[in-house]
């Protein structure tokens, strides 16, 4: 068995996941995001923006930033968003952007009105 220290983040005292977890203190994944209820009634480029600033907010806080993600996973409700989420998405990479798949999913388990959802892998310098 392989013993891995680990840092959780974000515990859900109803379901069964984390926001983050830190690896080894190399690796941190931040469970999928998306826009908070304020955003939902918003378009997806307000939805992707929101998100993008969470996901950014809980990498600084745990040590990394938007330039150290290696990975992302993007959910949309709707291809059709696809080129308008990429345009905000991409705003947030100084450099080359991660990795990256996106998937469309036929509805959130957060809400009906959830366009987007993203989870990221970053190193943690």
């Amino acid at each position: 068995m392989i013993h891995m220290k680990r840092e959780v983040f974000g515990t859900s005292k109803t379901l069964p996941i984390s926001s983050a977890v830190v690896a080894e203190g190399k690796f941190v994944f931040v469970s999928g995001m998306g826009p908070g209820r304020e955003d939902l009634d918003k378009g997806i480029e307000e939805q992707t923006r929101a998100t993008m600033d969470s996901i950014k907010a809980v990498l600084e806080k745990l040590g990394s930033s938007m330039d150290n993600i290696v990975k992302a996973t993007v959910f949309l409700k709707d291809m059709a968003h696809y080129d308008a989420m990429n345009k905000v998405y991409g705003s947030y990479f100084k450099k080359e952007p991660p990795a990256r798949t996106c998937v469309q999913i036929v509805r959130s388990p957060a809400s009906e009105k959830q366009l987007v959802e993203i989870e990221v892998i970053a190193l943690v310098p």
